[in-house]
Parts: structure tokens; C-alpha cells; sequence
């Protein structure tokens, strides 16, 4: 029997959860796929008739070996997908999540291991990676003024001076607070800066600077995290104001 995408997302879901929880039950499926408690316990059903796992009468879901290499599996063609999305097409944080959800099963083997090799490639070639990266940010930019321009019946707008003007975590001073609007950066250096959790929307506030002004201290959802001036500049701010 071939296993659908669908509870293929639903093995995924499991395995994820089983790497914070120890505990999985159906219900902690259905709050994370965000489906009814009957729904969820159809697809561990489905899973459960496949060998991925068992679960006793309404008790929690462990599951088989093999069910967690193929939910291992998977998982790791998201986070490529995910990876090359969020960190190099410069694709928002909540839409590389979903999107990736909708590639990893279309498509090969074959495919994805060039992906892999090409995304270590460029990793590895900083000169390159830093050349093909402004030439698409550029482009990405070129893109936004021309679709404000049509949408302005064709006059010049203003935003890309008002980007010229938009503060960044550098201009905050010590107990001042902003919100994230927009995280630059691409490869390692973007993926280090949202796996910190500096993601759009969140609040962050300035603590303090080291003796020679780098790297910086900031205050981010209860935690303390630290950021040299270079990656601070990649992250614009409103005023929390």
C-alpha cells in the first residue's frame, strides 16, 4: 500500500512532536494540524494499519522504528525545503512553512539531493554566494517598485525612500523597545538570525552593548540573546510606539 501525502504530513506531525514531547496523544496531533480530535484519530488509525506505530485504546502513540525513519525522513526534505525558501528565495518565515509542507511530496529523490548539493555549493562558495544573492535582492527590489509604480497608475511612490529611512535594531538605545517588520540576510547568517526568533511581528527590546559596542545585548520573549552589529543592521523595526 502506497501512503498518502496526507498522512504522510500526519507521520511528520508526530514525529516532530515526539522530539519535544514525551508524551504524544491524539489530541496534541489535532491542536498541531489543526483538525478535529476524530480526524487526527482517523489518519493515527491509517498510520497504525500502515506499522509506523500503535497506540492503546485512547492512551498515547509510540512509534516503530520504522515509523520513525520515515517520519525523519520526511521531516528532513521540509527543513531543505523550508531552508531554501526561507533562507535563500527570501521567502517569509510563516509562508516557507506552508509551502514547503506542499513540495515535499512532489517531488524525486533525485531532485532534492541536487537541491542539497546546490545549497552546499553556494554555502560553501561565499564569493558566489554573496554575488548571485545581491543580484536577486536587487532584482526582488526592482520587482517591488515596478508593481507600486502599476498599482500607482504609473508614478514614481515614495516607498523606496521611505526604506531608505526605516530604522533597524542599531538605532535602538539601551530599555528601548521595536517591532521586527522585515529580517534581511540569506544563507547561514538568515537562518541563524530566525532560528533566534527574531521573526516579523515580535517585539524586542535593546539591553545593552559590550564594552567596545559589539556585539549587542537585546531582550527577545523573555530571553537574552546576542547579536553583532552586522546582523543587527539586517533586521528593520517600527516603533513600538
Amino acid at each position: 500500500m502506497k501512503i498518502s501525502s496526507k498522512i504522510e504530513d500526519y507521520l511528520e506531525t508526530i514525529y516532530r512532536l515526539s522530539l519535544k514531547m514525551d508524551t504524544v496523544g491524539v489530541t496534541d496531533v489535532a491542536k498541531a494540524r489543526n483538525v478535529s480530535v476524530p480526524t487526527a484519530r482517523t489518519a493515527v488509525n491509517r498510520l497504525q494499519e500502515f506499522g509506523f506505530l500503535h497506540q492503546k485504546h485512547y492512551g498515547k502513540i509510540i512509534l516503530h522504528e520504522d515509523g520513525r525513519k520515515k517520519g525523519e525522513e520526511i521531516f528532513s526534505v521540509h527543513k531543505t525545503l523550508r531552508r531554501f525558501l526561507r533562507d535563500f528565495l527570501l521567502v517569509d518565515e510563516e509562508t516557507a512553512e506552508k509551502e514547503a509542507c506542499k513540495m515535499e511530496h512532489g517531488l524525486s529523490h533525485e531532485t532534492l539531493e541536487r537541491l542539497q548539493m546546490f545549497l552546499q555549493v553556494l554555502e560553501e562558495s561565499e564569493v558566489c554566494e554573496k554575488s548571485c544573492m545581491t543580484k536577486y535582492e536587487k532584482s526582488l527590489r526592482k520587482i517591488k517598485v515596478d508593481t507600486a509604480k502599476a498599482g500607482n497608475n504609473g508614478k514614481e511612490d515614495s516607498s523606496s525612500q521611505r526604506e531608505l529611512k526605516t530604522m533597524t535594531l542599531l538605532d535602538l538605545k539601551p530599555g528601548e523597545t521595536g517591532i521586527i517588520s522585515k529580517v534581511g540576510g540569506y544563507g547561514k547568517l538568515r537562518h541563524r538570525i530566525l532560528d533566534l526568533g527574531l521573526h516579523v511581528g515580535e517585539s524586542i527590546a535593546m539591553v545593552k552593548t559590550a564594552p567596545l559596542k559589539d556585539p549587542i545585548e537585546f531582550s527577545l520573549n523573555g530571553n537574552h540573546i546576542s547579536l553583532r552589529r552586522s546582523e543587527a543592521e539586517l533586521i528593520q523595526i517600527k516603533s513600538n510606539g
